[in-house]
């Protein structure tokens, strides 16, 4: 997509096209206060029927309701989407001409644009409005997903995001943006997620992820991972940093995922080259010391900063599965530590 991501110095990562800048940092807390949004492109949507080709009875429909979300720091854009267990894919709701045509006249249909040989027809609601209770009333197992799943991602938990929507939005890259009035395009936030028990899902929903202490391997700060490691049990054991108040398990309780938006800003990407400053911490020279961990942490020494350094340049840093100096890779990857609470918005959760 177009735009500039901020990474660290000359490394763009492929995979994550989406833009997830704020136009520049002395603007962050400006937008808190005005959160003032615009989704531009649906101004060059089509309402004419008449402009609809011959094959219009036969083409699919595709349904995207999208909203707005403001409930956090910064306005974000999120679809529509509903789960289908049978292919275990999250789809879009489909209609057929008729059906466009019975919502055409209505405000909230925004309009159409025909790609690939399908309709995509833009429906508005908002956060909590008569429109989302309707929409919940036809189709009680919405979900609304963000652009960095649609895109990025391809998933939300391990529900594959359907081709013709994620097709769409990658190749029509404008329809994932939101403007605001004054400062160009805000920041499309990632998703990250964290586990807990069931019986503290209510206060990670309130209060959001802890921050870790210096002993996690980026220092003190807010830990964010994939579905696939917050799921995996021998990794979620390794990776007890992330969401340290609520991390102690027990046999036979209940654990949940929980799914966050996390407003990444300007982004560290370790990458474990030769000439990475080594992590000259107190802790890690401790780490070095126990027979146990030492030969691990050797492998490690330009990736780990327990002191957080990087937090004097970068917002968040990014720590994949990086290749260490052994040849073998780092197996607790991606790791996404951020440096700021309000950084992060809780979305939902769902049982392990």
């Amino acid at each position: 997509m177009s735009g500039d991501e901020h990474v660290d110095d000359d490394v763009r990562d492929d995979d994550y096209r989406v833009h997830t800048d704020i136009c520049n940092q002395a603007d962050y807390y400006q937008k808190i206060a005005d959160k003032s949004a615009l989704y531009r492109c649906v101004d060059h949507l089509s309402n004419d029927i008449n402009e609809m080709n011959n094959t219009s009875l036969e083409s699919k429909f595709y349904f995207i309701q999208y909203r707005i979300n403001c409930t956090g720091d910064v306005p974000f854009l999120e679809i529509g989407m509903t789960r289908d267990e049978e292919s275990q894919t999250m789809k879009c709701c489909t209609m057929n001409y008729l059906d466009y045509i019975g919502i055409s006249g209505n405000a909230r249909c925004k309009g159409y644009k025909y790609y690939n040989g399908a309709y995509y027809v833009f429906f508005h609601v908002d956060v909590g409005d008569d429109a989302v209770q309707l929409v919940k009333t036809t189709d009680p197992d919405v979900v609304y997903v963000v652009m960095d799943e649609v895109v990025n991602k391809g998933y939300v938990y391990e529900m594959m995001i359907e081709s013709g929507v994620r097709d769409f939005f990658t190749e029509n890259n404008e329809f994932s943006f939101v403007h605001s009035y004054d400062h160009g395009v805000y920041e499309t936030p990632i998703v990250g997620y964290t586990r807990t028990l069931e019986k503290y899902v209510r206060y990670v929903e309130d209060l959001g992820t802890g921050r870790a202490d210096e002993s996690a391997p980026l220092g003190a700060a807010y830990y964010f991972t994939s579905f696939d490691n917050a799921q995996d049990d021998s990794i979620h054991r390794r990776m007890c940093y992330i969401n340290p108040d609520f991390v102690e398990e027990e046999q036979g309780e209940q654990s949940v995922i929980c799914r966050f938006v996390v407003f990444a800003g300007k982004t560290k990407v370790i990458l474990n080259r030769p000439d990475d400053e080594p992590d000259t911490s107190e802790y890690k020279k401790y780490l070095l010391t126990r027979k146990d961990s030492a030969p691990a942490e050797h492998m490690t020494m330009r990736i780990t900063d327990h002191d957080g350094k990087w937090m004097e340049w970068y917002d968040t840093a990014y720590l994949g599965n990086v290749m260490l100096d052994n040849g073998e890779y780092y197996r607790d990857g991606p790791v996404w530590a951020v440096q700021n609470y309000h950084r992060q918005q809780y979305i939902d959760h769902r049982k392990c």
